[in-house]
């Protein structure tokens, strides 16, 4: 390779490759380029591993992209390390693309926080599965991990036991209306309810005659401004 200067362009081309030092030419926002590897097939699918001034490594491939690591050496150990010092790690599969993960062991380790979104669903499936905390939440309504506070608040008053609700349930989330619901509406104690109902009513009744005697007051002081 002939020696040139350090900001001397230098450019030299084979068949399917080449490769461009110093090019001054912006690209993008990295700067102009330190050097640049460019290949191609016949088919014109392109390739490159380029390092900018603003010292940014890419590498860029129309198609694949295959590490593989490990063939020779003795099992055990790590084969490929994927190390960020001060800054973040992301993987993002565009369009249709999915992520997956295949090991006999799979660890996740957060020293702080972790945060597991589904837009649709999240499915777990184990011979066992166990979950350990000081404290474990959820807020959900339905199913058979839900708590029955929402429903034992709505039948309270009544003579539906929890286990005829959480039967119903179990069968309802599955699809369809069971007997176990059905039958646990029929023995709904409709007295209870209405005796309930009766006892708000009175209150709102004595409530409302209350601010109509306050208004009535009220009314009394002002027809007294017009007196002589």
């Amino acid at each position: 390779m002939t020696q040139k200067t350090d900001h001397e362009r230098y450019l030299e081309s084979y068949p399917h490759y080449q490769v461009d030092i110093n090019n001054p030419t912006m690209d993008g926002y990295g700067g102009s380029n330190v050097v640049s590897h460019y290949a191609w097939t016949d088919q014109d699918e392109k390739a490159s591993i380029s390092y900018a001034e603003d010292g940014k490594l890419k590498i860029h491939a129309d198609k694949d992209i295959e590490i593989c690591a490990g063939a020779t050496k003795p099992a055990g150990g790590v084969d490929i390390l994927v190390h960020a010092a001060k800054g973040d790690i992301k993987i993002h599969a565009d369009e249709n693309g999915n992520l997956t993960l295949i090991g006999n062991n799979i660890s996740i380790t957060a020293s702080k926080s972790m945060d597991i979104k589904g837009g649709d669903k999240i499915t777990m499936e184990a011979n066992d599965i166990e979950f350990r905390g000081n404290t474990i939440r959820g807020n959900e309504i339905v199913g058979n991990m839900a708590p029955l506070p929402f429903m034992k608040g709505v039948f309270a008053g009544t003579k539906v036991g929890a286990d005829k609700l959480k039967a119903g349930i179990d069968k309802f989330t599955s699809g369809g209306i069971p007997e176990e619901l059905t039958s646990a509406l029929e023995s709904v104690d409709t007295d209870a309810i209405t005796d309930q109902l009766g006892g708000v009513q009175e209150q709102l009744s004595g409530q409302l005659s209350n601010v109509q005697e306050q208004f009535g007051s009220i009314a009394d002081n002002f027809s007294g401004f017009g007196g002589s």
